[in-house]
């Protein structure tokens, strides 16, 4: 997320982080509840659950195991990229 130094952030209701936008609809609607505003990097790890639980209903198992580490991958790789941005 890029920061931008006139703006005062506030707390994100998720991850309680001086990331959330003073104006609400500059952040992500939450896919928990679909009312609440969570900031920009919460969102997207929020995205990315759904396909977490796709992939556990995969019966294949060795498909299941290759995409289970390429999400994991991708997570962590998104939030070191999260966390210097």
């Amino acid at each position: 997320m890029k920061f931008i130094p006139e703006i005062k952030y506030v707390k994100c209701p998720s991850c309680e982080e001086l990331k959330f936008h003073p104006v609400v609809t500059r952040n992500a609607l939450s896919r928990k509840d679909n009312k609440t505003y969570v900031c920009a990097d919460c969102g997207t790890m929020e995205a990315l659950l759904p396909l977490r639980e796709i992939i556990e209903e995969t019966t294949n198992e060795k498909e299941k195991e290759r995409l289970m580490g390429l999400h994991e991958r991708v997570t962590e790789d998104l939030k070191k990229f999260l966390e210097t941005n």
